[in-house]
């Protein structure tokens, strides 16, 4: 064998493209658990407690 393969160009480039394609889809049903939690690390209670959206105020 002189190292020469039997590799199809279109098949490699399907086969790229479904995994770009799965790890892009991961990445995009993943994010909504990430993004949370580096927040919580980041900014502990401060972003939970004093943003806007979850301040309540009494009634009067």
């Amino acid at each position: 064998m002189s190292g020469v393969t039997n590799r199809d160009p279109v098949s490699d480039l399907l086969g790229r493209l479904i995994g770009t394609a799965v790890r892009g889809c991961i990445l995009l049903l993943g994010l909504p658990l990430v993004i949370p939690a580096l927040a919580g690390r980041l900014f502990g209670n401060f972003a939970a407690t004093k943003t806007r959206f979850w301040v309540v105020w009494k009634w009067q």
